[in-house]
């Protein structure tokens, strides 16, 4: 059985809730909650489905569940276990940095399973605990709510009794079912039409067959008759062959050939002696041209070396005085650079203290009898005035003197400056000087390199004169020798052409027999072949092996077919078992007894027998039909009430306490799972005392096994709670 066991739910600026509020979800405990209304307690319990579906019991979802005085970072979570696994569900509406999104995380031993959003969540949901319409039905009886079991439509009863029931899942199969047992019918009419085909194709192989060995008798018949024509052949050309033999006398004409080649051989031989001497002159001389050639051209290019060496010594000389000439005149244009730097210093000394004189007859000059001694501030008399006139007068002349004495430093700086420049002309006319002269021993380098290439150039032209001129006296001295060895030549060539023109007409001859021998081995050959011939069965065998597969073939489609009959016959059967009138009928045909006992169970303990509900699955119609429908006969044994509507508000309500905890039990038992959580809101409204001290007490027992919360503002004395959670404003 799978056990869901819930064990905290948690919330935060969630509907009337600001702060965060944890619940822990203690089993084997019956809680009691209660408080004035808008307090949050129907919030608390929504904060189960809204976190597990997305909605809560009055259809709010969205923004329609976040506090409105903070509009902002709503969450809500639950913790829960199945089995050994753990599980955390966390829904955000407009959440810090996360916005709106729900999170799933399945807690295992290996890799922990994370899904996110709505729509991976919701699926994910239903499928591993229930969907949210048997929620709101089995586990969650909410407060003014229309949506619960008994207040539903035919429809949507029918709906629910069959998800409580898993019978979608036989409409899913008997679908498979369906689609399954057409494949498999539409395989037997292809396997019937293959089979059909296989026997035609078969048919057209036995005739096949039988044309293609009627063709090989006619081929072995062919064979003998060509092998006979060409025997036939092979004796009509033996005696034309006897024939050019005896037509082909012998002669010495070889003989002859042979002795005219001997003697082109000696002659040859003798001509090419004349030309290897001539050609080993010819070497030879050249050979002395080559020597000659490089004594010559060593001596010229050691003359240019020394050329070379010499007028780099006089280059590196003028180098090396240009250098000095440089020198010196950096260290005296360096020397005049400090005497200038160091007048300047002066004159500017000198001008300070022209500036400092000036200040102080400024001081002086204007002082009369009625002014005070800036030192001693005494007024100043006539003979002091005098002293400081005079004082005055001699720092003029002082100033006279400095000022002259700085006109003759500026003179000396422009003297210097002259000299500056005059070191400079100096220094360009010594390196245009040297520059001329290296222009010169360039110059004169250039007209003695080209007199030694040019007297090499005349040397080597005559060298190449002497040589042709002996070269051309050898060909005279060796050309009449070869032109009698190659008269002797010519006249045996044309001796032989005239033999072999006669060796040519035996030759045609012998050729002609050799033709025909080859012919006869060619017909001799080509008998082998057809000998060894054998007629081409591969469209004969082709359609024996043929017929051989469509043989295999029929046999495997004969079992396949019989494969599939049997498939098929199986298909029928669960077909039959998957339809309403099968297991699914079977199903409710227990489950009804089942709800029609536990709700008796629950009416009993309740009551006292006084109230009956009656499940059934036929509703009869207005027009007295009986239909496919969930029916709920409520029945008052004192009233004999037998409609909801004959009903007051508490028969209702002890009725759907009967009902949820009967829907909960055929959940439970049909399909193997168990929750540790049962939720009322309200349950006691329109109850008096009494009833509501009987509901109390099955709610007890009940809470052995599960943890039960309860909402409620009435007739908490009667109640028997283990914990009481009491919310104020």
């Amino acid at each position: 059985m799978k056990h869901i066991i819930f064990e905290q739910i948690g919330l935060e600026n969630f509907c009337s809730y600001k702060d965060e509020m944890i619940l822990d979800i203690k089993e084997n405990n019956l809680t009691l909650i209660t408080g004035p209304n808008g307090v949050g307690k129907t919030s608390l319990f929504d904060t189960i489905p809204y976190t597990l579906y997305g909605i809560t019991s009055k259809n709010a979802k969205g923004d329609d569940v976040v506090n409105n005085k903070v509009g902002k970072d709503c969450k809500t979570w639950i913790k829960f276990r199945i089995n050994e696994k753990s599980y955390l569900i966390e829904r955000y509406v407009k959440y810090k940095n996360i916005g709106n999104t729900v999170i799933l995380t399945e807690f295992n031993d290996k890799e922990n399973l994370v899904l996110k959003g709505q729509n991976t969540v919701k699926p994910f949901i239903e499928n591993l605990l229930i969907p949210q319409k048997i929620f709101m039905n089995t586990i969650f009886f909410a407060q003014k709510v229309k949506s619960f079991f008994t207040d539903l439509n035919d429809s949507e009863q029918k709906e629910i009794f069959r998800k409580i029931m898993g019978l979608d899942n036989y409409v899913e199969w008997g679908k498979l079912i369906n689609e399954n047992l057409s494949d498999y019918e539409t395989e037997l009419k292809n396997l019937d039409y293959k089979i059909d085909v296989n026997l035609r194709i078969l048919d057209d192989c036995i005739e096949k067959i039988a044309y293609y060995e009627n063709e090989r008798e006619l081929w072995n018949s062919k064979k003998e008759s060509i092998i006979l024509n060409l025997e036939n052949e092979i004796k009509n050309i033996t005696l034309q062959i006897n024939q050019l033999i005896k037509e082909n006398v012998d002669n010495n004409l070889n003989s002859e050939i042979d002795q005219i080649n001997n003697e082109l051989t000696t002659s040859t031989q003798q001509l090419n002696n004349i030309d290897s001497n001539l050609n080993q002159k010819i070497n030879f001389i050249k050979q002395q041209k080559i020597l000659k050639e490089n004594e010559i051209k060593l001596q010229a290019n050691q003359q240019l070396q020394e050329l070379t060496n010499t007028i780099n010594s006089e280059l590196e000389l003028l180098k090396e005085k240009f250098n000095e000439l440089n020198i010196t005149k950096n260290n005296t244009l360096n020397q005049i650079d400090i005497e200038i730097s160091n007048l300047k210093n002066e004159i500017t000394y000198k001008s300070k203290e022209i500036k400092e004189l000036n200040i102080e007859i400024e001081k002086y000059s204007n002082v009369d009898s009625n002014v005070e001694c800036p030192t001693c501030m005494s007024t100043i008399s006539g003979d002091t005035i005098n002293k400081l006139q005079n004082h005055v007068n001699a720092l003029k002349e002082k100033i006279k003197l400095i000022t002259i004495v700085a006109k003759n430093l500026n003179d000396n700086i422009e003297k210097l400056i002259k000299d500056k420049e005059n070191v400079e002309v100096k220094f360009n006319e010594d390196k245009n000087l040297i520059q001329l002269k290296v222009n010169n021993k360039r110059q004169i380098f250039t007209e003695n390199k080209e007199v030694i290439e040019n007297k090499l150039k005349v040397i080597l032209q005559q060298l190449k004169q002497i040589e042709e001129k002996q070269i051309k006296e050898e060909n005279i001295q060796f050309e009449s020798d070869r032109k009698k060895y190659q008269n002797d030549i010519n006249i045996l060539n044309k001796n032989k052409l005239i033999i072999l023109d006669q060796i040519s007409k035996f030759e045609k001859n012998k050729i002609q027999i050799v033709t025909l021998e080859n012919n006869i081995e060619n017909k001799k050959n080509e008998i082998n072949k057809y000998i060894k011939e054998v007629y081409n069965a591969t469209n004969l065998n082709s359609y024996i092996n043929r017929k051989n597969e469509i043989d295999e073939n029929n046999i495997k489609l004969t079992e396949e077919k019989s494969y599939f009959n049997k498939n098929v016959e199986i298909l029928k059967f669960w077909k039959t078992a998957f339809s309403s009138s099968g297991i699914p009928s079977m199903l409710i045909d227990e489950a009804i007894p089942f709800m029609n006992q536990r709700a008796s169970y629950y009416l009993d303990q309740i009551a006292g027998g006084r109230y009956q509900v009656r499940f059934d699955t036929m509703k009869e119609t207005k027009s007295g039909e009986f239909r496919d429908k969930i029916n709920v006969i409520p029945f008052d044994s004192e009233t004999h009430s037998n409609s909801r509507t004959q009903l007051s508000g508490g028969q209702e309500r002890i009725i759907d306490i009967a009902t949820i905890l009967t829907l909960c039990d055929l959940q439970s038992n049909i399909q193997n799972i168990s929750f540790n959580i049962l939720l009322f809101d309200e349950i006691f409204d329109s109850l008096d005392d009494t009833n509501t001290s009987y509901i109390s007490k099955i709610l007890r027992i009940l809470a052995k096994n599960k943890a039960i919360f309860l909402i409620s503002h009435r007739h908490i004395d009667t109640i028997e709670y283990d914990e009481l959670l009491k919310f104020e404003n």
